[in-house]
């Protein structure tokens, strides 16, 4: 009786960089700058900025001879970025680092990143409509009177 070699599944190669490959992380976009770029952004586009993306299934793609399952998720909110990654389909382990591809136009070459001050700028900017109203604030709020026990 011949015994049968078990083939070698070769796992996709991860995605992960090493500490001395990683790209420096570039510097904060200012709030003029933000505030500049979102002038050129749809609604949908500055809700992701601020709240991130909002993930939906979109593809998947099964590699029967590596045993591995490519997820392709899109965003729901702005449908301009993609989102892929790689599991094991019998460890149920992410085997890669999430990929993104982004539309022509959502990325501006010239602007930083958006930090978490940049953000606030632009939830401000999300919000003025709101601002432009007269808002209660705690202070002004009417309180309702006290209910008598009775």
């Amino acid at each position: 009786m011949t015994t049968r070699r078990a083939a070698r599944i070769t796992p996709p190669t991860p995605l992960r960089r090493t500490i001395s490959q990683a790209r420096p992380a570039p510097l904060p976009a200012t709030r003029d700058e933000v505030a500049a770029a979102a002038g050129d952004w749809t609604p949908e586009v500055i809700r992701c900025r601020v709240s991130r993306h909002w993930w939906d299934a979109h593809t998947a793609y099964r590699d029967a001879a590596t045993g591995t399952l490519e997820i392709v998720e899109q965003c729901a909110r702005c449908n301009k970025v993609l989102r892929r990654h790689v599991i094991s389909i019998r460890t149920q382990e992410r085997l890669t680092d999430y990929s993104y591809t982004y539309e022509d136009g959502f990325l501006s070459k010239d602007l930083g990143r958006i930090d978490s001050n940049g953000r606030a700028q632009l939830e401000l900017l999300t919000y003025a409509d709101l601002l432009a109203e007269d808002v209660p604030t705690p202070a002004t709020r009417k309180r309702r009177p006290a209910s008598k026990a009775g």
